[in-house]
């Protein structure tokens, strides 16, 4: 069965253990690296260096090609885990696996279901959102429900 979790920087390690994870993508800051421990050489990984940005003129900010390599990374998972971070697992890492649960899905209501299911806090980048959403050809809904989790997202932190 194919799953996706979501985590921050700290949590991922343990998320990889206890979900005995096939794929592991990390999306850290520029100059950013993430703890690889001894005895998980089975598990596929993925490391990517960007900020978490706004918009795709920023400094940093994730490019097409970034989201291209998620996507291609996750593409022929048919019965994989995968487990995603950021730093804080709430933006970059949510934006991520939502792109991939729709690659997978096909349904941008169930893969933001799936998501929000593993990650209720999150709030998903809208750069990457954006790439992902052309890059899937979904005509601006990937995009949309992205937004519509993130602004959700922030008028339930305001609350």
């Amino acid at each position: 069965m194919f799953r996706v979790f979501v985590g921050s920087k700290n949590q991922a390690v343990r998320l990889v253990k206890q979900h005995n994870a096939t794929h592991w993508i990390s999306l850290l800051d520029l100059g950013d690296r993430q703890f690889f421990p001894p005895g998980m050489n089975d598990v596929n990984r993925l490391w990517l260096n960007f900020e978490d940005v706004l918009r795709s003129t920023d400094r940093g900010a994730p490019t097409r090609d970034h989201v291209q390599q998620i996507l291609d990374f996750t593409k022929d998972l048919a019965d994989g885990v995968v487990v995603v971070n950021c730093f804080a697992g709430v933006s970059r890492s949510t934006a991520a696996a939502l792109a991939i649960l729709f690659q997978h899905h096909r349904c941008v209501e169930t893969a933001v279901a799936e998501l929000l299911d593993v990650r209720p806090n999150a709030c998903p980048n809208p750069v990457i959102s954006k790439h992902a959403d052309d890059i899937l050809g979904c005509n601006g809904r990937l995009f949309d429900a992205a937004e519509h989790m993130a602004k959700t997202r922030i008028l339930d932190i305001l609350r």
